[in-house]
């Protein structure tokens, strides 16, 4: 497992300042003095709140007016200001450099944003000896240029954790930013049958991940994370059953009427599994083994509910499985007597 490493990620932010003496005293000297990263007081993010970008032309212009507006008088506005701007305008630079040294690098789309207050679809994709191996993107609009945003990246290093099959942010470290909603990419994992996602070392059962899609070829997995947490893949558990070939026979019973035969073929069934195609429930339910069950439905209840498309699932307590083919009514009309067919 590896931390992401972004040093001197904000050192442009380090300013010092010399204490000033004021007319009046609406900017404090703990508002102009030291680290902007240890005071959300500082003068500094007023300044940046009329900026779009750090390296902004206007920077000196916006700083002066602040300063003079906060009580400053004149003859003291020039140190503050040209400390700020001077800091300011080496931000974009330290932070690229910070984030391409060494083994460990990190490519991100901020660098093309117009205005660094409202940057879409941000990401931050962690590499390792030049192979990616995480990646976080943001879902709403992210003010970079704020306080707590400036906080989230200083602590990045220590708050992204990136490995095989792992991916993570200490919302603890985070603070403000946990409840921000992100996807998220893991490279380089295994091959799975049925990938879950284990938020925190548990079964997701708060609905934390959505949308997973998993791509065995590229090895893969990108997920909706509705808030940061700790992320891990896993194989889904034996508990889920698995459909690999269905077959469907049309046939007469004993009574005379039209059934159909579902032969369903995959793993993990067990007696107490159940069936549904369309919705409707089969007449009954054949175990075979683990590997295979058999389904019988009426034929008449079937065409009855005019469903041109169902979905066939297997059930298991809690657990569903959906057949990737949807059952076409049609197919099963057309289906001759005593056929038997893969569907």
């Amino acid at each position: 497992m590896k931390k992401i490493i972004i040093p001197c990620l904000v050192i442009g932010l380090v300013l010092f300042f010399a204490p000033a003496k004021k007319a009046s005293a609406v900017i404090t000297e703990a508002e102009m003095d030291g680290d902007p990263m240890d005071n959300e007081n500082h003068f500094i993010w007023d300044v940046m709140a009329q900026m779009q970008t750090p390296d902004d032309l206007d920077c000196e212009d916006v700083a002066e007016a602040a300063l003079l507006a906060g009580g400053i008088p004149a003859e003291n506005v020039a140190g503050p200001r040209d400390g700020a701007c001077e800091g300011l305008a080496s931000m974009r630079t330290n932070m690229e450099s910070g984030m391409g040294q060494g083994d460990e690098s990190v490519e991100t789309n901020l660098w093309d944003a117009t205005n660094w207050h409202s940057v879409e679809n941000l990401y931050f994709e962690h590499s390792t000896g030049g192979v990616a191996d995480g990646r976080i993107a943001f879902t709403i609009p992210i003010d970079f240029m704020s306080y707590n945003f400036m906080t989230f990246m200083m602590n990045f290093g220590n708050a992204m954790e990136t490995g095989d099959g792992l991916i993570g942010l200490d919302a603890d470290i985070v603070g403000g930013m946990a409840g921000y909603g992100a996807v998220l990419t893991m490279y380089n994992v295994d091959d799975f049958e049925d990938p879950e996602i284990l938020v925190n070392g548990e079964e997701d059962t708060g609905g934390v991940v959505s949308g997973l899609v998993y791509d065995r070829d590229a090895h893969t997995i990108t997920f909706n994370a509705a808030h940061f947490s700790t992320f891990e893949v896993v194989e889904g558990s034996s508990e889920t059953p698995k459909i690999s070939k269905v077959k469907i026979q049309k046939y007469i019973s004993n009574s005379g009427e039209t059934r159909l035969k579902f032969i369903i073929s995959g793993d993990y069934f067990n007696k107490g599994t159940d069936v549904t195609l369309g919705g409707k429930e089969p007449l009954k339910i054949s175990y075979k083994k683990g590997s295979k069950i058999v389904a019988f439905f009426k034929f008449h209840k079937i065409q009855k509910a005019q469903k041109p498309k169902m979905k066939l699932k297997v059930i298991n307590g809690n657990t569903t499985k959906r057949y990737k083919n949807r059952i076409l009514l049609k197919d099963i009309i057309n289906l001759k007597l005593n056929e038997l067919k893969i569907f």
